[in-house]
C-alpha cells in the first residue's frame, strides 16, 4: 500500500541537511515553514560566548540566521549573519576533511548579510 498523495508531496519538500552543533554533526529535517533553533555557549576563563542559529525552510531555500554575543578580555561584542542554501544546494559541498569528521555532502551556504560590533575595538579607533 502506498502513502497518500499529500504525504508523498510533503516528504519530497522536506529539507534534509547536516549542521555543526556543539562540535558534532547533526542531521536536520525541516518541512516547509518550519524552523529550529540550535543554541550553544556559556562561561569561559575570560567571560562568555553564546551562539544561536535558527534554520528555517522557506520554500525554495533554507535560511540560517546566526546571532553571537561575547565578552572577553578585549570587552563585549556581537555578530549577526544571515545565510541561505537553495534546496538543490543542501548537499552540494563535498568534503573529505578528516579533522572535522564531516559528512560527505554539506550545504553550500551563501552569505546574504553580516554585521559585527566590537565595542573596545571601536573605542580604539579600529
Amino acid at each position: 500500500m502506498s502513502r497518500p498523495r499529500a504525504a508523498r508531496r510533503s516528504s519530497r519538500n522536506t529539507a534534509r541537511f547536516w549542521a555543526l552543533h556543539r562540535d558534532s554533526w547533526v542531521r536536520l529535517a525541516l518541512r516547509w515553514g518550519q524552523s529550529v533553533e540550535l543554541t550553544d555557549g556559556g562561561l569561559h576563563e575570560e567571560g562568555y560566548h553564546w551562539t544561536a542559529c535558527t534554520y528555517t525552510h522557506a520554500g525554495d531555500r533554507v535560511t540560517c540566521q546566526t546571532v553571537e554575543s561575547w565578552r572577553d578580555c578585549d570587552g563585549p561584542g556581537w555578530a549577526c549573519s544571515t545565510s541561505f542554501a537553495m534546496m538543490d544546494k543542501l548537499r552540494a559541498r563535498v568534503t573529505a576533511d578528516p579533522v572535522l569528521c564531516a559528512p560527505a555532502a554539506l550545504p553550500d551556504w551563501e552569505v546574504a548579510d553580516r554585521t559585527q560590533r566590537d565595542y573596545f575595538a571601536e573605542a580604539e579607533g579600529y
